[in-house]
């Protein structure tokens, strides 16, 4: 009955072109693009919920954000749901073997409900019988989107009793996303954002405990908020050089300026895609990982018109990063490929 989980690494999403039998490049590029615009304004997770269920053949999508804490819901943006149904999975969202898994996933995982439970034993879980079973719910998958110090994020995709069943296939293709929906709910929580008012956008980048680095057209600096500054004034692991950020470390520099020339390609071919960057530190006094997000499209490039920023950069101190992109990690350690795996898979 289960399925092999699918795992795929933060850091290296699939290119575009390689896609399941049936899955549209150009659905899932826009998808991906749409997904990214919720790192500047989570709000707009609600949208993207509807362009999931379209996307992954599911009359109902869910993103839930548990406050580890509370243990209850933080915020949540769902699509195809009715609100009596949340107010029972309140009740019982504890039972839900999926979640028990999910705790202990790794970030990125795509779970199948049949990777955790034969058919038979779920239908007779109080789960399904008390909270699924009256809305006619019957199969799901999802992605296991952030586990932080504060919260846990899960995207869920489901169908009904009237629905075909998800397949591996299905699970394919929810993999596609799942690097996207892990950078951004990372960047959003690093930055614990609300929402980002252009009118106040440089007083808001200020109060930020995360570097944020605006980025103009010809790459040079049009903007830095504080916790940037204090990055730039260390000069442990990057600098300014003639308005522009520049890594410490050779090879990182190479890489930012590879990133930085990619998200702002007039083809739009990288524009939504994200890359992380270790920027390690020649004197080991400070360890940074940068994610470069490209402000070229839809609500992103409207919200960053008046600063004209095209790029956007945003400084992470290792310590307080939550979940390290598997590549920046081995960058910043000095380890080998083989090293790198068995760490990931650890």
């Amino acid at each position: 009955m289960g399925q092999t989980p699918m795992t795929k690494p933060i850091d290296s999403p699939s290119p575009i072109d390689i896609v399941p039998d049936g899955v549209s490049p150009a659905a899932l590029s826009k998808v991906i693009g749409d997904i990214y615009d919720c790192a500047l304004e989570p709000s707009r997770w609600k949208q993207v919920m509807a362009s999931l269920s379209a996307f992954t053949r599911s009359p109902t999508v869910a993103l839930a954000i548990t406050d580890l804490k509370t243990k209850s819901l933080n915020r949540l943006y769902d699509f195809g749901w009715s609100p009596e149904f949340f107010e029972t999975y309140e009740r019982l969202g504890h039972l839900n073997p999926v979640m028990f898994e999910a705790r202990l996933r790794p970030v990125g995982d795509v779970i199948a409900l049949s990777d955790v439970m034969c058919d038979d034993d779920f239908v007779q879980t109080r789960f399904y019988r008390e909270c699924l079973m009256p809305f006619k719910q019957r199969d799901g998958i999802g992605v296991l989107g952030l586990r932080s110090g504060k919260r846990i994020a899960f995207v869920a995709t489901t169908r009904t009793d009237d629905d075909p069943r998800f397949t591996g296939h299905d699970v394919r293709a929810l993999a596609l996303l799942a690097p996207h929906i892990t950078r951004t709910l990372k960047i959003s929580d690093a930055m614990e954002l609300a929402t980002l008012r252009s009118q106040a956008l440089e007083t808001t980048l200020d109060q930020l405990a995360a570097g944020v680095v605006l980025i103009g057209r010809d790459q040079r600096i049009v903007h830095m908020n504080r916790a940037a500054e204090r990055f730039v004034r260390r000069a442990a692991a990057v600098r300014v050089t003639n308005n522009r950020l520049v890594p410490i470390d050779r090879a990182a520099g190479d890489e930012l300026h590879r990133a930085l020339g990619q998200a702002t390609t007039s083809d739009g071919q990288h524009n939504d895609a994200a890359v992380s960057i270790a920027l390690p530190d020649p004197g080991g006094r400070e360890r940074l990982i940068a994610t470069v997000l490209s402000l070229e499209r839809g609500h992103r490039q409207d919200l960053m018109a008046p600063v004209a920023a095209r790029t956007a950069i945003f400084l992470q101190e290792l310590q307080a990063t939550a979940i390290v992109p598997g590549t920046a990690f081995g960058r910043l350690y000095g380890l080998t490929p083989s090293e790198l795996r068995v760490a990931v898979a650890l």
